[in-house]
C-alpha cells in the first residue's frame, strides 16, 4: 500500500515538474515571438524595406531575381516576392490594430499610419524597393 501511494506521488511530482517546465518554454516562445514581430516592425520603420526573411522563397533561397528580371518568369518571381511581402506587412498590421502592447492610442495610429504608408509605397513602387534591397 505505501508503495503505490509512493508512486503516485512521485508521479504527481513529475507532472508537477513537467507542467511547469511546458508554460515556461511556452511563455520564452511567445515572448521570442513578440519581440521578433516588434523588431521586424522597428526595422521596416527605419529602412521602408522588407527583411530579407520575407524576400527568400519559400524553399529558404535567394531568389535568382537580378539573372531573370526581363524574363516573364522573372516578372513571375518578382510578383510572387511582392505579394508575400504586402501579406506579411498586412499581418504585421493588423497585429499591430488589435494588440495591447502598443504605450497608447495615439502611438498605435502613429504607427499604423506609418505601416500604411510603407504598404502603399511597396504597392506601387515595388521594382525601386527590390534593387534597394540586397539579397
Amino acid at each position: 500500500m505505501w508503495g503505490a501511494i509512493l508512486l503516485f506521488l512521485g508521479l504527481v511530482c513529475l507532472l508537477t515538474l513537467f507542467m511547469h517546465y511546458s508554460t515556461s518554454l511556452a511563455s520564452r516562445a511567445v515572448v521570442q515571438r513578440v519581440r521578433n514581430t516588434h523588431e521586424t516592425a522597428m526595422a521596416i520603420l527605419d529602412t521602408k524595406v522588407p527583411p530579407k526573411e520575407w524576400i527568400e522563397s519559400p524553399r529558404g533561397r535567394a531568389w535568382p531575381w537580378r539573372n531573370r528580371a526581363r524574363t516573364a518568369a522573372g516578372k513571375e518571381e518578382m510578383t510572387a516576392r511582392r505579394d508575400r511581402c504586402l501579406k506579411e506587412l498586412r499581418k504585421l498590421i493588423k497585429y499591430f490594430r488589435t494588440t495591447s502592447l502598443v504605450e497608447n492610442e495615439e502611438a498605435r495610429a502613429v504607427l499604423l499610419e506609418e505601416l500604411g504608408e510603407i504598404y502603399d509605397l511597396w504597392k506601387d513602387h515595388w521594382e525601386d524597393i527590390e534593387r534597394s534591397v540586397s539579397v
